[in-house]
């Protein structure tokens, strides 16, 4: 029941960005930045840019936890927190790369080997 809280709300925002792009109209205006700026100033401009930073590190926080608490379930070898740390100048060495295109080729087989591995784990417990 969370969960459609969750999407409605998150649905309802999208339409919101949308509407708010049509009552604006054809301005130049493209970004949220813009729509706060365009609708409260600079004041907007600002909120916008502070909400989506914050938006952005904890979508990150927990993405980083939940790699972590994955690597030190498989690989108990380092705790939860000795992961988290391990994994950080990785995580921030990937944050640098502005062109996506320069690791296509590594996120295809990555996908590669992740559709395998679903497909050898579901032969192996005869769940396919």
């Amino acid at each position: 029941m969370g969960l459609v809280i969750i999407a409605s709300i998150s649905t309802y925002g999208m339409l919101l960005l949308v509407w708010s792009k049509r009552a604006i109209g054809d301005k130049g205006v493209n970004t949220f930045e813009g729509i706060g700026e365009h609708a409260y100033g600079r004041k907007g401009h600002v909120i916008v840019i502070l909400s989506l930073c914050f938006a952005q590190l904890g979508t990150c926080c927990a993405y980083t936890v939940f790699i972590a608490q994955s690597f030190a379930h498989v690989l108990p070898m380092l705790s939860f927190y000795g992961w988290a740390f391990a994994l950080l100048p990785v995580l921030i060495l990937l944050t640098w790369i502005r062109v996506c295109a320069r690791i296509n080729t590594t996120v295809t087989i990555i996908y590669f080997h992740c559709c395998s591995n679903v497909i050898i784990v579901c032969a192996h417990t005869n769940s396919i």
